[in-house]
């Protein structure tokens, strides 16, 4: 399609129009604008000069004074209310008002003084309030303070008639004075009144100014816009119709040259335009398309990232890797773990051929040893998981016939490794700190608060299975003079020594604990009494016969045996029997086990 050059040709517009002609309508119209909006501006500036010079300072002078006269009386105020208090009572504290009212009048009137100076119509006004103000204080206030410091106990009908004559006296004097304040404050808020009229006169005034600026600038304008409009329709609709086409997508080829210069300026570079705009489509749809795919691979990212986060476990944490970085990837995903020796083992794998490649191993090696990313001829890559400098392992991705692998995912699977080692970090420290809360930091042994926890659930499952359950409490014997005479060191290696010896005598299925100070307890599980005797006596005897440090190196210990009987209510009350049985060996004479079915006599072995 190509422009035509046939339209109509508006009146008053010739096609052979000089080239000068747009831009000479043009910059008169701007210089009309340009001086219109100097003249509003130069208004606004003589308007505001206006203000600020001559009726602002007036405004701001009588609200001053204004302000000023209404603090000195409230500070008369004060000085009445004073000294009539203490012309009635005569206590000296009721004059605190009239002193601090007397400080702060001597205040405003300084104040006010230097206010007025400049003003002699309101000087006058303030000079007759001060003046009053000061005949009140002679003719009356300074009587009051004298008759005030010698008024009587006592009072009588003559007395309170002579008070209140005083004081008739005193409100006659404050009468003139609140009247030559009336005056003073009325004529301070008439300046005031009249600079805020002059105020507004002024602002009308340059309201009306500026109106009348924008009418006539207005009026200019218009008529510009109608000859603009005559020489620039035609052009512009040939403009507007090229631009439709660059819109739709065409290329502008052979367009006809127009009667202004500058549009001619504006066809061209549409041409120009158009030819890029072709290119750039063509750009613009493969960025797209990589946008798409970079898109829908954060967002996969995502979903792994907070899949991660849910995980409780490092097994859930792998199985959630594996399946995240296979769908990402459109590979075979292997981890490998550090296996202790300073290499990788693989502890999850979708064939047997990803754990037992010597090739496979390889790689993960180099990638687990400098922590980058690592990739063999084949295309398989190693992917470290590192936090803080630590590699905790690393992400095998195998090539797969089978899948459709994805290119351009390695930023989506680093940033899925990195999360991935935040998240088995957080679990490794998550595991040693609840390892930390239910291990004796002495013995290794499990703690108070890990023996309540397994006693408590092996109590729940064996009444719930009827099936038996002993538990043993085990104390050294003169373990306080150990301490008291070897020193706390030696006492801590024989409490190591004996959780070591207690530890080897019981089944992986048994649980050995540190009860408190030198107590250690014995969880026998799918034990009775009988049979859980023999291990505690065991462990008595290796006790019996074992070498400690040499300051003490040796020692006895004597144990209490309960199990599990249906008329116990709780664990308080198996807890109770064993603690019962060990005091019973403790007074039997210690170094032997004691069971709670039997009476406080019969002990298995003594020393």
């Amino acid at each position: 399609m190509r422009l035509s050059a046939s339209g109509g040709q508006p009146a008053g517009s010739g096609a052979t129009a000089p080239p000068t002609r747009l831009l000479h309508l043009l910059q008169r119209s701007t210089a009309v604008s340009v001086l219109a909006l100097g003249a509003v501006v130069l208004s606004l500036l003589v308007a505001t000069t206006y203000l600020l010079e001559f009726t602002q300072p007036t405004v701001e002078r009588s609200t001053a004074v204004t302000q000023e006269l209404r603090l000195n009386h409230e500070a008369m105020l004060d000085q009445e209310t004073g000294l009539r208090a203490w012309v009635v009572t005569g206590d000296e504290h009721l004059l605190q008002p009239y002193e601090t009212g007397r400080r702060a009048g001597t205040t405003h009137t300084r104040n006010l003084r230097g206010m007025v100076a400049d003003d002699r119509l309101l000087a006058v006004e303030v000079e007759a309030l001060l003046a009053a103000q000061e005949a009140w204080h002679q003719d009356w206030a300074s009587r009051a303070l004298v008759r005030g410091a010698s008024t009587p106990t006592a009072r009588g009908t003559d007395a309170d008639r002579r008070t209140a004559a005083f004081f008739e006296e005193g409100a006659s004097g404050f009468r003139s004075y609140r009247a030559a304040y009336a005056r003073a404050v009325g004529h301070a808020a008439a300046q005031r009144d009249a600079a805020v009229a002059s105020q507004r006169t002024a602002l009308r005034l340059e309201l009306a100014l500026n109106v009348l600026i924008g009418v006539l600038a207005v009026v200019f304008l218009v008529a510009r816009m109608r000859r603009l409009e005559h020489l620039l329709s035609r052009p512009l609709a040939l403009l507007h119709e090229a631009i439709a086409r660059v819109r739709r997508g065409e290329t502008l080829e052979g367009l006809p040259r127009l009667a202004v210069e500058e549009f001619d300026e504006a066809t061209a570079a549409l041409a120009q335009l158009s030819q890029e705009l072709h290119l750039e489509r063509a750009s613009t749809h493969a960025r797209a398309e990589q946008t798409r795919r970079v898109s829908e691979q954060r967002r996969e990212m995502l979903l792994a990232t907070q899949a991660l986060a849910a995980c409780t476990s490092v097994e859930e944490l792998t199985e959630t890797l594996l399946t995240r970085a296979t769908e990402l990837s459109g590979r075979t995903a292997s981890l490998w773990l550090p296996d202790g020796s300073g290499g990788f083992a693989c502890t999850s794998w979708a064939s047997l051929h990803h754990a037992s490649s010597l090739k496979t191993a390889a790689l993960v090696s180099r990638a687990g040893e400098d922590g980058l990313l690592r990739r063999d001829r084949t295309g398989a890559t190693g992917l470290p998981l590192r936090v803080a400098g630590a590699t905790l392992g690393v992400l095998h991705l195998e090539p797969d016939a089978r899948m459709g692998v994805r290119a351009g995912v390695d930023d989506a699977l680093q940033g899925l490794a990195l999360s991935a080692a935040a998240h088995l970090q957080v679990l490794h420290l998550l595991a040693e700190t609840r390892s930390m809360a239910s291990t004796d930091q002495l013995t290794g042994l499990g703690n108070r608060r890990r023996m309540d926890e397994d006693l408590a659930a092996e109590w729940s499952r064996s009444r719930r299975h009827r099936r038996p359950l002993s538990f043993a409490l085990l104390d050294l014997d003169h373990f306080k003079r150990v301490n008291d005479t070897a020193g706390h060191l030696v006492g801590d290696e024989w409490l190591r020594l004996v959780a070591t010896i207690a530890q080897a005598a019981v089944r992986a299925s048994d649980r050995v604990y540190r009860y408190g100070g030198e107590e250690i307890a014995v969880l026998l599980t799918e034990t009775d009494e009988e049979a859980a005797a023999g291990v505690v006596e065991r462990i008595r005897e290796a006790v019996e016969r074992a070498s400690g440090p040499e300051q003490v190196p040796h020692l006895t210990t004597s144990a209490g045996l309960a199990q599990l009987h249906p008329d116990m209510a709780d664990v308080g009350d198996l807890l109770g029997a064993a603690d019962a049985a060990l005091y019973a060996a403790k007074r039997g004479g210690r170094n032997r086990v004691v069971r709670a079915s039997a009476t406080a006599t019969e002990t298995l072995s003594t020393a």
